[in-house]
């Protein structure tokens, strides 16, 4: 199963050295949206943020802007 990482980005960039292994590019997309909607639920702040993710080759499949 292919691994990706999501990574916290607004201007300071929280790396994600673990990963989570999706079963494609979708349920990778799928899990960025759900982490972008718990992260505005928790910081409930007005910061511009996006969870990036990342494919285990260092290439960026998609951005998934933080709203609240």
């Amino acid at each position: 199963m292919p691994k990706y990482h999501f990574v916290i980005a607004d201007g300071i960039t929280l790396p994600d050295p673990v990963g989570t292994d999706c079963r494609n590019d979708e349920h990778a997309r799928r899990e960025a949206r759900a982490i972008a909607v718990q992260i505005a639920r928790d910081l409930g702040d007005r910061v511009e943020r996006s969870v990036v993710v990342v494919d285990d080759e260092g290439e960026e499949l998609c951005r998934v802007p933080i709203k609240t």
